[in-house]
């Protein structure tokens, strides 16, 4: 395996997402993305704290004993498959969206939680569209003075460009929330936004679906391209199973409301596991269970059906994480 490179594996994920961009679903003809971050254990070898992967920063004078992969994830939320991602050996996230984002159409839309939202994420959408929800404390005079007032909506200009604020009440916490947009303003109002936004939990899914389900943590390598290969052949494997899902259920694909289909991906990608030697030779009619399987785990489901307080579970350490790069 050492003499492959993991570039094959990556070349064969690109390719895949590829030859399916035809078939992706759209909201007002743009496609929608979602993008956020997270961070997987590496094994601890000479060669991987060699290529710089160390443990995460816990304290002042510690840090975890396993490497970390921070890895920054771009997800097709109507179509339910992954675009690309970004890995590191540095917590960088705007760095990976800007990697990202220069790979996307023109005409598409990216959700954003509330870390991403600064000057250097207006100046990354010059060519197509963003919505972030804002935190209540901004660095930026002109977000800071809408969150101030009592305006429910407003537009300013930050860095050269026209970007409209809304505030809306969130109906179940009775709480205000902030978002920003460069979306054209007859588009928008309150429901469409939080439908919009709403979709940006997919991407949080599609994590747990990548250590759960794909067990990307369980590395059968102990090197760097070892363990970048297994990275992107679950991606693949990842993707093949969801756009199996897609062509062969039958939902609407270019909706954004509350309520949506969905078949067990567990279930199905488990499936495809254990009968990939027969895919891969493509044998005569040997989807056709994978199909029954998809239509009997079809259910419809709801967005945030369920919803908790948010509780931090433990003091926030004094010390910053090091190894963590933020902007302002």
């Amino acid at each position: 395996r050492e003499k492959v490179c993991y570039e094959f594996f990556k070349d064969l994920f690109e390719k895949q997402v590829s030859d399916f961009n035809e078939s992706r679903a759209s909201w007002r003809g743009l496609k929608i993305y979602a993008i956020d971050g997270f961070e997987v254990i590496l094994p601890r070898t000479d060669d991987i704290l060699n290529e710089g992967y160390n443990g995460r920063q816990k304290s002042k004078y510690s840090k975890t004993y396993y490497p970390r992969m921070y890895i920054v994830h771009a997800y097709d939320v109507l179509s339910r498959v992954s675009k690309e991602i970004y890995q590191s050996d540095v917590n960088d996230e705007l760095t990976g969206a800007d990697h990202l984002v220069s790979e996307f159409e023109d005409k598409s839309l990216t959700l954003y939680d509330r870390f991403y939202f600064c000057r250097r994420t207006v100046k990354r959408h010059r060519n197509n569209y963003f919505l972030a929800r804002l935190k209540s404390g901004s660095n930026l005079k002109a977000v800071q003075g809408f969150i101030d007032s009592k305006d429910k909506r407003r537009t300013v200009k930050i860095c050269g460009q026209e970007v409209h604020l809304f505030r809306i009440k969130n109906p179940k916490t009775q709480k205000k929330d902030y978002f920003a947009t460069t979306l054209p303003l007859e588009w928008m109002n309150n429901t469409v936004i939080r439908q919009l936004y709403n979709q940006r939990w997919d991407v949080e899914t599609s994590f747990k679906d990548m250590t759960e389900s794909l067990k990307v943590e369980q590395w059968h390598s102990k090197t760097l391209n070892g363990c970048l290969q297994e990275l992107y052949a679950r991606m693949w494997l990842m993707n093949y199973t969801r756009i199996q899902i897609f062509f062969k259920s039958k939902f609407k694909k270019n909706s954004i409301t509350r309520r949506y289909k969905a078949a067990n991906f567990k279930l199905v990608l488990g499936w495809v596991e254990r009968n990939f030697a027969k895919i891969f030779q493509r044998v005569k009619g040997v989807l056709k269970p994978l199909e029954e399987i998809i239509k009997r785990t079809l259910e419809c489901r709801k967005r945030h059906s369920r919803s908790y307080p948010r509780h931090i579970k433990k003091p926030q350490s004094p010390y910053p994480y090091v190894n963590t790069v933020e902007d302002l």
